[in-house]
């Protein structure tokens, strides 16, 4: 399998000359996994894809990953030679409510067409349930099958969230690539780097992603109580929802697999946390501060520990945080670079909104904020 990564940030021309150069050096890719910013004219890249009969999964970003670097306002992505009967995609809508029962399907159709399925998965829409997507899947596929991916986003401006192939473009819908895991290995792992700090606290009252009490005690009080008066910012259309940027996430131990969830919102006359994933009553967590630069050397090094088992490989993907470039600021460029650096292969990738892969140095798949999640794709010889 011959793959190859690329970004395009001024017109749709320049993909063109990409694809024309490309064919020109007996390079024809039949595959692409795309990575944009919304306001790009991918359609029209999409076009192109199509006429050179190029299958696509493509997702809207809230930052794109090209090789080493980080980007905004670009396409960028991997294009593959890869036999065509070693992968499928599917693309689904579903109704508010229903992304439980779009997954089903995704699952049931990579049940049919595999005996060994993986599956590298993202979801657009607004408020999307990334929680009952993941369970979904793993309730519904063999115990062994990888999952990865993420939420889709559109850089916060919340306008236009979407998954797409060059047939169907969904702004409330899955897309999955099943790849074949006889004939393609999925290797992968997630890591957060965040240190936490203080006691351990358990949620005594939540609904889904809202934690009303915390050791019994309202949620925002004791979240205040660690972090002081912030400078929040009311949401729009609401008197009592604020604004939290995101950098004081919750470390959390669900069974002893470790899992962050970014705090996005608080309810000032509930005194309630709203949070990014669900959460459920008994868990316990400890809150994380501002990461420094430790939190970036420990995640490069868990992925050089991924690499060693891994050994050589295709190309990589990278699902990592869009909140992890918030908090991590000019540090964040150096971890995607130093991850890059690792592997040295076409790496490609996005900046979500919620990503989707194992518990770090496990086979058991959950929904993670914050968190970095690299995938690596290779075919068997």
């Amino acid at each position: 399998m011959h793959v190859s990564s690329f970004t395009i940030k001024s017109n749709v021309e320049d993909f063109k000359t990409l694809i024309n150069n490309e064919l020109d050096k007996g390079f024809e890719p039949n595959l692409c996994i795309a990575y944009t910013d919304s306001l790009f004219p991918y359609q029209d890249i999409v076009t192109i894809l199509d006429e050179h009969n190029i299958q696509l999964l493509g997702i809207t970003t809230a930052g794109e990953i090209a090789d080493a670097e980080v980007h905004t306002n670009s396409f960028s992505g991997l294009l593959f030679d890869i036999r065509p009967e070693y992968f499928n995609i599917v693309i689904e809508s579903f109704e508010e409510g229903l992304e439980k029962e779009t997954a089903e399907k995704i699952a049931f159709k990579a049940k049919e067409k595999f005996a060994n399925p993986g599956v590298l998965i993202y979801a657009s829409g607004i408020g999307t349930n990334g929680d009952a997507i993941v369970s979904s899947l793993r309730n519904s596929l063999p115990e062994e099958t990888g999952i990865f991916g993420g939420l889709a986003g559109d850089s916060f401006r919340y306008t236009n969230i979407s998954v797409f192939t060059t047939e169907k473009e969904n702004q409330s819908g899955l897309v999955a690539i099943i790849f074949d895991c006889d004939k393609m290995r999925m290797t992968g792992d997630s890591f957060s780097g965040w240190d936490a700090l203080g006691k351990t606290h358990t949620i005594t009252k939540s609904e889904r992603n809202i934690i009303h009490e915390i050791d019994g005690i309202p949620a925002l009080e004791l979240f205040e109580s660690y972090f002081g008066n912030l400078d929040y910012v009311k949401q729009e259309n609401s008197d009592t929802l604020f604004l939290i940027p995101g950098i004081y996430p919750l470390k959390v131990d669900e069974n002893s697999n470790e899992y962050m969830r970014s705090v996005l919102l608080y309810d000032g006359e509930n005194k309630s946390l709203i949070l990014a994933g669900e959460v459920k009553n008994g868990h316990t967590f400890r809150f994380c501060p501002t990461p420094n630069f430790d939190a970036v050397k420990n995640t490069v090094s868990h992925f050089k520990k991924l690499a060693d088992r891994t050994g050589e490989v295709d190309c990589v993907i990278i699902n990592t945080c869009a909140g992890r470039k918030v908090a991590f600021g000019p540090m964040f460029g150096r971890e995607i670079k130093h991850i890059y650096e690792i592997w040295n292969v076409p790496t490609s990738g996005i900046l979500t909104l919620g990503e989707i892969g194992n518990f770090p140095g496990t086979t058991t798949y959950g929904f993670h904020n914050v968190t970095c999640n690299v995938l690596t794709l290779t075919e068997y010889n």
